[in-house]
């Protein structure tokens, strides 16, 4: 069970009372509606009220279909909101209080594919007369029983079922930026990212993100581009809306697995009969990981930015300076279901979650790092109002309502403006001489600092690290040094530069075939030999040596 201690945010559309709701179904689809917005396709939530009493200190009494209210409350809700929002989940006074576990499940070795999934309603009636999901155990979907699963054929005649917009919210919900465009037929590539390059015996993958897309959507993206199962499952999303909605039926999103193989899914959930066999079906709340291998082996990525941050001066005062200025955002924002302003710039709320895929952890995913512009980071506007509300979307109004994107963060935060750590602060501005010459790269961003990572440490043949390896921290212990990676690429040639923590700065540069993590390991190992060895750094600054092996004055 998860308990929300910190401030979450406020969903404005959600019952604002005391009460507490639990999220039962993710219901029926919308395209935007004209007179509320523009931009941003909505879902309809179901929630009912809460009224067993203990379920704070018991949980599993939620299981049971006497501890809630029958009459169910729904709300739209822009299809980004789907980043936040689980099955199962309890909200009071429009905020998340509680995110129980209900019966967590691990389904190990789970065989995906045509023979073993299909796509059905929820109110199916199977060959025995005998309900999917039947109602006296699972009330909670009576008002969407026309809504779409899948159904996973599991060992001993036991099935899984997965509501589609579960489907839809763990394989695709890792940013709203994403989420938003499979709702919005047609589904164009393009609209994702603008460039690719995929090199298949390393299986190195390298993404430029199109505009609003978070660089959290980016392994999923790579997904999608190289795996065409993934691609069809997120057109069938906007294809599947777009036929019910000519149809003029209930808009019900379909979707599958975006992928065909084995893997080992766990889940929350609830164990339901059937006939007279108990524990038969898993209806699947949401889904918690998913081990199946993605299709590359490291990504790295390019991110675009979103809208320009602008202020809300008038024409005469808008310089340069002042198009770096936003205003200050309220501590108690709330989301809303607007249209964001044209005239605030796009900010990101990140939320902490545990790694949805194991595969991932194991991978290199990494946004391409170059030298920091000189600009520094938007400053507020002096004497503006607090900006009180935010919406998800692309923006299209007037109002006085902030865009953001809501994006699921594990590891390292990619798009935090870290500054350059001291030892390195005299050599990146040296190699600030060189951009437009040779294209610089850091390749060692981290969550410690944003730039450097330790540097290995070398054992004698007593099993003793070297002390020239030990720098003194602020309160006088031992610890390793730091120490950045650079690539360095003009032309075809390609260079690594090492830079180790020391005063001044251990500077080492190596010719290398390519860019990938084992070359960054080979440079790093091969600085820190040359490091303990005594070799003397670069005798020249960095740029003019980097001029040099590149041949720039020629």
């Amino acid at each position: 069970m998860v308990v929300i201690e910190q401030q979450p945010l406020t969903v404005s559309a959600f019952p604002k009372d005391r009460n507490a709701w639990r999220i039962d179904w993710l219901g029926e689809a919308a395209f935007p509606d004209r007179t509320t917005r523009r931009r941003q396709p909505s879902v309809l939530v179901y929630l009912s009220r809460v009224i067993a009493d203990n379920y704070q200190n018991d949980p599993s009494v939620l299981l049971k279909p006497w501890s809630t209210s029958e009459i169910q409350r729904s709300c739209w809700v822009s299809v980004g909101t789907l980043v936040i929002l689980r099955v199962g989940d309890i909200w009071r006074n429009q905020q998340l209080e509680l995110r129980p576990d209900y019966e967590l499940e691990t389904f190990d070795a789970v065989q995906i594919g045509a023979t073993t999934t299909r796509i059905v309603k929820a109110g199916h009636s199977q060959h025995d007369g005998e309900f999917l999901l039947p109602l006296d155990n699972h009330p909670w979907h009576r008002s969407n029983t026309h809504s779409f699963c899948v159904v996973v054929a599991l060992t001993g005649g036991r099935q899984l079922v997965v509501p589609c917009c579960e489907l839809i919210r763990f394989y695709f919900g890792s940013s709203s930026g994403l989420l938003s465009r499979l709702f919005l037929p047609p589904l164009d590539r393009r609209s994702l990212y603008t460039q690719a390059e995929f090199d298949r015996p390393s299986g190195r993958l390298f993404l430029e993100l199109a505009q609003y897309i978070s660089g959290a959507s980016a392994a999923d993206i790579g997904r999608l581009h190289l795996d065409p199962v993934a691609w069809r499952a997120a057109l069938r999303v906007g294809s599947s809306m777009l036929k019910a909605s000519v149809a003029r039926q209930r808009v019900y999103p379909q979707t599958f697995f975006p992928f065909v193989g084995k893997t080992t899914l766990a889940a929350s959930g609830k164990w339901l009969p059937a006939g007279d066999r108990p524990d038969a079906t898993f209806i699947v709340y949401n889904l918690r990981s998913c081990s199946h291998v993605f299709p590359f082996r490291s990504l790295r990525y390019e991110m675009r930015g979103g809208r320009p941050i602008s202020s809300e001066q008038s024409g005469a005062d808008r310089s340069n300076v002042a198009a770096r200025r936003s205003p200050k955002d309220s501590s108690n924002q709330k989301l809303v279901e607007r249209d964001a302003s044209n005239n605030l710039a796009t900010a990101t709320r990140k939320f902490q979650y545990l790694p949805r895929f194991p595969d991932l952890l194991k991978k290199t995913v990494l946004r391409r790092r170059t030298l920091p512009d000189e600009c520094g980071p938007a400053i507020s506007l002096d004497g503006a109002p607090n900006v009180k509300e935010v919406a998800v979307g692309e923006p299209g109004s007037a109002r006085r309502i902030r865009p953001v994107d809501l994006a699921g963060m594990q590891g390292v935060d990619e798009e935090r403006p870290w500054p350059v750590p001291a030892f390195l602060r005299d050599a990146v501005k040296d190699l600030a001489r060189l951009k437009g010459l040779v294209e610089i790269e850091l390749l060692t961003p981290s969550e410690e600092d944003g730039w450097t990572v330790t540097i290995p440490a070398v054992m004698d043949g007593n099993g003793v690290a070297d002390l020239a390896l030990f720098v003194e921290d602020d309160h006088g212990a031992g610890r390793l040094r730091r120490a950045a990676v650079f690539a360095l690429r003009h032309d075809q040639e390609h260079a690594s530069l090492v830079l180790i923590e020391d005063m001044p700065v251990h500077a080492r540069l190596y010719a290398t075939a390519g860019l990938d993590s084992e070359e960054v390991g080979r440079s790093l190992n091969s600085a820190v030999a040359d490091f303990i060895s005594g070799r003397e750094p670069l005798t020249e600054t960095i740029a003019d040596e980097i001029r040099w092996v590149f041949d720039l004055d020629n």
